[in-house]
């Protein structure tokens, strides 16, 4: 803006206020810093994106930006990269991923709003089943996690390092089913994550720990079975659904695909996106 170069803000998430609503950040001069900067952003741009129809409201109603300004470009996927695909015994076994296992994948950010105490509790309680969790990914709360585990002696859920989404398609090729946690917070109930739509691409069901848009995304396509953020119990069940049912695990799965394939490519969502631009 300096330069009067017009630019266009992206608001993936609702930070300053999600970071001070979860505990993370309190009351000083470093919020009023980024609050003061998230202010002249919204104020200085031509044009604010959103990825949810949750934010646009919060910033035109709460944090008032025109109207005008704002505009939805939600979260897409690469339907070519991520695609159902056959299993791969030899790409299983090469990995050390035991073939008597259902394999449940988290793949994505591991931080602290992402609540994955949830995740070692439903382990827990299946510690009598053959399922294994395997979390892929990197994040500020990593450690705290893994020591978690560690602590639980939890033997049915594996760490691995952060992987290029290539490795990551042929992983959910070897799933039963992909899965998404967030902390119960009216922030991130605003909030669509990024990490469900690699899932239903990918012709796998959703488990999704939370509420808001990502949870009426999931209901809306009829891709996955949802939980309360926090719902350890509800979790495990849901798990122990897919695994007696493969039929309905199928068909979660192949929703999920044709949904995307017909709403959230990212071709169509960005030609949507531009279209809107233009007008």
């Amino acid at each position: 803006k300096w330069w009067r170069v017009p630019f266009i803000f992206n608001v993936a998430d609702l930070w300053p206020d999600t970071v001070k609503a979860l505990g993370l950040m309190h009351e000083g001069f470093a919020l009023r810093i980024a609050e003061k900067l998230e202010r002249w952003l919204y104020r200085k741009a031509n044009y604010v994106t959103v990825v949810t129809e949750s934010v646009r409201q919060i910033l035109i109603n709460e944090k008032q930006v025109p109207a005008h300004k704002v505009l939805l470009l939600p979260n897409g996927v690469d339907t070519q990269l991520f695609q159902p695909q056959p299993a791969d015994a030899a790409f299983r076994a090469s990995l050390g991923l035991p073939e008597d296992k259902h394999l449940i994948l988290y793949a994505g950010t591991h931080g602290y709003a992402h609540g994955m105490e949830v995740i070692l509790q439903a382990a827990q309680l299946l510690t009598e089943t053959n399922v294994l969790f395997l979390c892929v990914g990197g994040g500020s709360d990593k450690a705290r996690i893994q020591q978690l585990c560690e602590q639980k002696a939890l033997k049915n859920v594996l760490f691995w390092d952060s992987q290029p989404p290539e490795l990551i398609a042929r992983l959910y090729s070897l799933a039963l089913a992909g899965l998404s946690t967030f902390r119960d917070s009216k922030w991130l109930e605003c909030t669509r994550p990024a990490k469900t739509l690699p899932i239903m691409a990918s012709g796998k069901p959703v488990l999704f720990s939370s509420a808001g848009e990502g949870a009426q995304l999931v209901a809306e396509a009829q891709a996955g079975i949802v939980v309360a953020p926090g719902d350890d119990k509800g979790l495990a069940n849901a798990v122990r659904r897919l695994i007696n049912d493969p039929a309905y695990a199928t068909q979660l799965g192949n929703n999920g695909r044709a949904y995307v394939e017909k709403h959230l490519q990212w071709s169509k969502v960005v030609a949507s996106w531009l279209l809107e631009l233009s007008t």
